[in-house]
Order: C-alpha cells, then structure tokens, then sequence
C-alpha cells in the first residue's frame, strides 16, 4: 500500500540532518538496503543545498510516497534569487545535480525564470 508524507522545514542548513533522518526512517520502513538508504541521504541533502544555497527560500516542503521506487519531492517555498551562498562556502551547483543523478533511478529538477522551485528523484 503506498503511504504519502509532507513535512515542512524551515530554510536552514540546519535542518538538513533531520531531513536526512527523516528519509532515511522512511525508506528503513519499506525494507531499503542500507546503500540505498545512504543513496537516498545523500540526493535528499544535495536537493536541500540545491534549494538553499545560491537563492533564497522561506521553508522547504518534502513529500514523499512510499513503495518502491520510493518517490520523494523536495520544494522551495517562495524562492527567490540571492546575491551569495551564505552559509553554504564552497557549494557547487553542478557537482550536487550530478550526484542527485548518479545515485538516483530518475531525477526531475523544477525550474521558473531560473529559480529552482523543486527537486524530484526516485530510487
């Protein structure tokens, strides 16, 4: 039977771990190895520095269906360019899409005016 979960988060890179933990909880749940838990860890945080680092945002939002594959969307509410990184340092934009397609079955990036909107893989 497939499961839908949305969690909301504040726009913080702090957050990250507890998103991390979040999939990582789900995807134990529906009998995942542990590389695939560790491949769906690292494409959720990617999308998170996707989304907050290079542009702002006001929270993200993380659904994700249950079922194999497992089917997660990460989404930037209200995002909008930004002069810098911030707290993000040396982030590269084009090392996290890559590795979101690597070590996942399908990845989606959803873009508007340039702006990243939402991030949807699968694995």
């Amino acid at each position: 039977m497939t499961e839908y979960v949305n969690m909301r988060f504040p726009a913080d890179t702090g957050y990250i771990s507890a998103i991390r933990l979040a999939v990582s909880g789900i995807a134990g749940k529906m009998d995942y190895n542990l590389d695939e838990i560790e491949d769906l860890k690292s494409c959720v945080a990617e999308s998170c520095l996707l989304l907050l680092c290079g542009q702002e945002c006001d929270g993200l939002v993380l659904d994700i269906e249950t079922g194999r594959p497992l089917k997660c969307r990460i989404g930037a509410q209200g995002a909008k360019p930004a002069p810098g990184t911030g707290e993000c340092g040396e982030f590269n934009e084009e090392i996290s899409r890559l590795m979101i397609e690597a070590l996942s079955e399908h990845a989606d990036f959803l873009e508007e005016n340039g702006i990243l909107k939402a991030i949807s893989f699968e694995k």
